[in-house]
């Protein structure tokens, strides 16, 4: 909302909060009640019984009968013979009403700022542990909320649920039947998973894993669609496999390493220790510890010499950037924080930045060290953010 609009619609209010105001100006203000969520909240705040008081003391502040006498007398002073003084003073109620709606609608626009703030702040979350954890038979729960923290899945297996984690506890006579889990990680948050092999993971906002609870056959397979970290137990002869959105296949034996394969993205494996092979089709590449494979939209695979461990920072609480774009910062916080990211132009969103950010801050502490150190400013508007040359 602009600064004229919104001054306008806090008279629209202030209007109806002195009863004064007439079906036109009623049609605008319920147009712009109805015109979004956020547009209700400040409206149902600024008219809430809790801030009657404060209004109502502020009002009083208001000296209408010195307004009221004030133009009287200036009015008395220059009448013409022929106007009558009825007149005169009814001019002078409707000015002085004028000057009481303009004091009043001040007030009411400083209500919303402080209620801009305080909406947007309550919008926008930093990121935090939650899952929906879908069971073979279809059921879906909540991980965050549920309050029983021991899960079975229909083969007797027990999952236990603590602390944003979930372990589950191998079943010594299970059944040779593969029954399948997805674990999916909502924007905005995150998740640690231990698999009844030992493996750890840890996966990425807006990401999905689909596992068997238990691994049968010579190979242990998991499918990945977003960004994981694989903390592999060692099986020599189990080969850990992990297959992408895209069909890239990550084979390991016992290693660490961070796959991040979001769509419209390129699919980056980074190796932090062991060795793995990333597969497309019939392309192989062999990687060894702070190594890198790229694949891309055309098919082809890349490797490079990397620091590993800055790729796998998420975890442990870490926003890591060398030298990207203030576009692929945007990504990457659009999904922690669940907000989505404009640009005034294209100058503003290849700008190049390197840092490392706390993962756990607020957004508006972020995007404050990233204004310190460039000429863009950040607004934010409910849950989006426009990027703009400051």
């Amino acid at each position: 909302m602009n600064v004229d609009n919104n001054y306008k619609i806090a008279q629209l209010i202030a209007k109806k909060i002195s009863n004064c105001i007439n079906k036109k100006d009623q049609e605008e203000l319920n147009e712009w009640i109805n015109a979004s969520e956020s547009n209700q909240v400040y409206y149902n705040k600024i008219i809430d019984t809790s801030n009657r008081k404060e209004r109502n003391n502020f009002v009083n502040t208001l000296d209408i009968e010195k307004y009221l006498a004030r133009v009287k007398s200036k009015l008395e002073t220059t009448k013409s013979k022929k106007i009558n003084l009825n007149i005169l003073y009814r001019v002078a109620a409707v000015i002085a009403t004028g000057l009481f709606i303009y004091s009043l609608a001040k007030y009411v626009s400083n209500d919303f700022n402080r209620l801009k703030k305080e909406y947007t702040a309550n919008i926008i979350q930093i990121g935090s542990s939650k899952a929906t954890l879908v069971l073979h038979n279809g059921k879906a729960i909540d991980l965050e909320n549920i309050k029983n923290k021991h899960i079975s899945e229909q083969d007797g297996t027990l999952i236990n649920n603590n602390s944003g984690e979930i372990k589950y506890i191998p079943k010594k006579n299970k059944k040779n039947k593969k029954i399948y889990n997805l674990a999916i990680i909502p924007r905005g948050g995150e998740f640690k998973i231990t698999l009844t092999d030992g493996t750890k993971v840890w996966i990425n906002s807006a990401s999905s894993l689909r596992y068997p609870v238990h691994f049968f056959g010579n190979k242990r397979i998991v499918y990945l669609e977003g960004e994981a970290f694989f903390e592999v137990s060692e099986d020599t002869k189990h080969p850990f496999i992990v297959k992408t959105h895209n069909n890239l296949e990550i084979e390991v034996l016992g290693t660490s390493f961070n796959v991040k394969s979001y769509r419209e993205e390129n699919s980056i494996t980074t190796l932090n220790s062991g060795k793995v092979k990333v597969r497309m089709n019939k392309k192989e590449v062999y990687l060894t510890p702070d190594m890198q494979a790229i694949y891309n939209a055309t098919g082809s695979i890349t490797t490079r010499k990397v620091n590993a461990s800055r790729y796998s920072a998420w975890k442990d609480g870490l926003f890591v950037f060398d030298d990207v774009t203030l576009n692929e910062i945007g990504k990457v916080l659009s999904r922690w924080y669940d907000i989505e990211f404009f640009f005034t132009s294209e100058e503003v969103k290849n700008l190049h930045f390197s840092g490392d950010l706390e993962r756990y801050e607020k957004p508006e502490v972020i995007f404050n060290m990233l204004e310190k150190v460039s000429n863009v400013k950040f607004k934010i508007y409910e849950k989006s953010v426009l990027i703009e040359n400051n």
